[in-house]
């Protein structure tokens, strides 16, 4: 076999293999998928801000919400910059269930930077 034929054969094996990581990665994404969403009310728990320089100069802030959605069930959320939240406050939420029963959390459309 020729240093050519080597060369094409190895292209097409890391073609065939790249196309087989694509099409496992999309079959094991396409289980995460949501197959249920809810709206649900949350009441704000806690709220940390926290605070880091940039390396650019100046800093970046970041603010988590601790929400209760019921009596067993809290979320961490990050709140968008232009968004006021304190404690006690209701806020609306979207549920999405996955097909293994997995749920996530993110804020309803409709707050101030979303």
């Amino acid at each position: 076999m020729s240093y050519a034929e080597r060369y094409r054969n190895l292209r097409v094996q890391v073609v065939i293999i790249g196309l087989l990581v694509i099409l496992g990665y999309l079959v094991l994404r396409g289980t995460d998928a949501p197959v249920a969403q809810r709206e649900v009310q949350g009441t704000v728990t806690e709220i940390h801000t926290g605070q880091a320089e940039s390396p650019r100069g100046g800093s970046i802030q970041m603010t988590t919400a601790r929400i209760r959605i019921d009596a067993e069930t809290e979320t961490l959320l990050l709140v968008p910059p232009q968004t006021q939240l304190n404690v006690g406050d209701t806020v609306a939420l979207v549920e999405e269930r996955n097909a293994s029963g997995e749920r996530r959390y993110r804020f309803a459309p409709g707050i101030p930077g979303y």
